[in-house]
């Protein structure tokens, strides 16, 4: 008889600090970080300034710019583009902006449309799709005026973007947005009890409200794991819930698991580190590392019951603390205000 091969022991995971920033210390309202795909740079916006840095691994951080803005509410690279970002204002306002072009206090593009400020902002991975939600309960679909669609993608700097569709389905301000990777299907929370599931038709190329989720209590932690499964934390941060796409294409409530994360003050969002298959939670005062297992008995594709377990926590002092993870997982960048420090994490596994 075959004996089955032992597995391996799951490595454990550990973010170091290799640099720290000090930032002058002042009253910040609003706190906006963004690291580009390459990991080449970063950048850091309090009220209406942005310190672009560059970065380059265990170098650290090195300013290079400086650059006045609107009051910034939401700051993004585009997935596959090292120098072109994208910033939500307070005064409604979008800016596309590129790197090449700030130093003179330029931007490419501003998308007007929203009638109160920008919350949140998400791209499609093709870089085809820009998605705002709105304090005035609106979200956005923007895409490139039509042309070759290569072309589209190859010069992406000369785009001028337009909004296709607005959904107006919420009542209140949207609070948060998270996109699958197939860039087909979106979910959304707004500060009321619902979260809306939105679907692109092949048919009309039009985003359509295909579920509305009832919940208890709104939250600002809600992401996608893969197309058929999302997690979802609430405001008072107890629970973390798992929905599935059920024989119906529904989403429904699956699981919970208690993370104890305290109440969400600040816009926080959850990362999802897909390659180790870690999600990392933002707690009050602490960052906790969550690791999704299939069930044992079945393949992790198939994640009919899942297994969440907590693998490391980072402590940090009382006050405003603010972070972000590179979309390869590798670099966990966090500010703490009272510190009024940038600390730059590597991942390890140990």
């Amino acid at each position: 008889m075959q004996q089955n091969e032992p597995q391996q022991p799951q490595k454990s995971i550990k973010y170091s600090i290799i640099s720290q920033n000090l930032i002058p210390q002042r009253y910040r309202w609003e706190i906006c970080m963004a690291i580009n795909q390459q990991n080449s740079i970063f950048l850091f916006s309090e009220e209406s300034t942005i310190r672009v840095f560059q970065f380059n691994g265990g170098m650290g951080l090195k300013q290079i710019q400086l650059l006045k803005n609107n009051r910034t509410s939401v700051l993004s690279f585009f997935p596959k583009q090292k120098d072109q970002f994208v910033t939500g204002s307070e005064d409604s306002s979008i800016l596309i902006w590129s790197k090449q072009l700030i130093s003179k206090g330029k931007f490419i593009q501003k998308l007007s449309g929203h009638i109160n400020g920008v919350s949140c902002i998400i791209f499609n991975v093709q870089n085809t799709l820009i998605v705002s939600g709105g304090e005035d309960s609106q979200i956005k679909f923007w895409t490139p005026f039509k042309s070759n669609k290569e072309e589209q993608i190859r010069n992406i700097s000369d785009q001028q973007w337009y909004c296709q569709q607005t959904i107006k389905d919420f009542e209140k301000a949207i609070a948060t947005l998270s996109i699958n990777e197939q860039g087909d299907k979106l979910i959304s929370c707004s500060i009321n009890q619902n979260i809306l599931v939105i679907q692109k038709s092949s048919a009309t190329q039009m985003w359509i409200v295909i579920q509305n989720i009832k919940i208890e209590i709104w939250g600002r932690q809600l992401q996608f794991i893969n197309d058929k499964n999302f997690v979802f934390v609430p405001y008072d941060g107890k629970q973390l819930y798992l929905y599935r796409l059920n024989s119906v294409n529904n989403y429904t409530k699956k699981a919970n698991f208690l993370v104890s994360l305290g109440q969400q003050y600040y816009d926080i969002n959850p990362f999802y580190f897909k390659d180790r298959n870690i999600l990392i939670l933002q707690g009050n005062l602490f960052l906790s590392f969550f690791r999704i297992k299939g069930n044992k008995k079945q393949s992790f594709k198939k994640k009919e019951n899942f297994e969440i377990e907590k693998e490391l926590q980072i402590d940090f002092q009382p006050g405003f603390l603010k972070a972000i993870l590179s979309l390869d997982g590798k670099y966990l960048i966090t500010f703490h205000q009272k510190q009024s420090e940038i600390q730059v994490r590597q991942f390890q596994e140990i």
